[in-house]
């Protein structure tokens, strides 16, 4: 389907689910057991997995609209 060929709507996709699921981590990573120490620092992970996961859709669209800008 060209849907699926579409950048922009596929890197909205993966954006809105790596921020639900940032939302889900964080939220089960507070209400856990762990030691604050933990808890911060799986917090601290999440974002930063969150931020790649952005940085790949960002570079994942330029490369797909480069390629198609130059035919």
């Amino acid at each position: 389907m060209a849907i699926f060929q579409d950048s922009v709507l596929m890197g909205g996709f993966f954006f809105f689910l790596s921020t639900y699921l940032l939302y889900f981590s964080t939220k089960k990573i507070s209400q856990s057991q762990l030691p604050e120490k933990t808890r911060k620092k799986l917090n601290v992970f999440c974002f930063v997995v969150f931020i790649a996961i952005v940085i790949l859709i960002f570079a994942y669209h330029s490369s797909h609209y480069m390629s198609n800008l130059n035919g």
